[in-house]
């Protein structure tokens, strides 16, 4: 982070945080994002021009069984927030 924003950096720290996405199943959820995330969007319609969509849609449905939240209808993402302070 320091070398992509430079010499006005201060201090940088990070905290990592989750998001719940709704999904009653992680087959449910991977169709969505298909139909909604526009750079999965673009991607499924290339793939299926050459008839890959169907592996990397079962690669992205076991990632996803791999996130659900036992006992809930969701799917559990980590995330990074980056906090940067600047050099006055």
């Amino acid at each position: 982070m320091r070398a992509l924003l430079g010499e006005g950096v201060a201090a940088i720290g990070f905290e990592r945080e989750h998001v719940d996405m709704p999904a009653r199943s992680p087959d449910e959820w991977v169709d969505y994002m298909a139909d909604a995330y526009g750079p999965l969007v673009r991607a499924r319609a290339a793939l299926r021009a050459r008839a890959a969509w169907e592996p990397l849609r079962a690669e992205l449905t076991q990632l996803a069984r791999a996130h659900q939240t036992p006992g809930a209808d969701a799917l559990r993402a980590e995330y990074l927030i980056a906090i940067v302070c600047l050099r006055a």
